[in-house]
């Protein structure tokens, strides 16, 4: 699905890019080096740009261990549009 995604995206000139959302320390404590060793292994095979920003700066509150809380998901989403890492 995500390779039609590409070539679809491709075909129409759109430069497609994987972003991994930013997730709690709790979250991410849990979770296995396998599921981040998977996420590169796609990108590398779509030979897409990702942005991974499970690790990235910033004071995040999450609702719960997996979203972003309002006033977090607003300032994340203020930043990926701008473009900032």
């Amino acid at each position: 699905a995500l390779a039609e995604l590409r070539d679809l995206c491709a075909h129409r000139h759109i430069q497609l890019t994987l972003v991994r959302l930013p997730i709690s320390a709790e979250l991410l404590a849990h979770e296995s080096r396998v599921a981040g060793e998977r996420f590169d292994r796609i990108v590398r095979k779509l030979g897409v740009p990702y942005e991974d920003f499970t690790k990235s700066p910033g004071n995040w509150t999450f609702s719960d261990c997996n979203h972003l809380a309002p006033e977090s998901r607003e300032a994340f989403t203020r930043r990926l549009a701008e473009g900032q890492p």
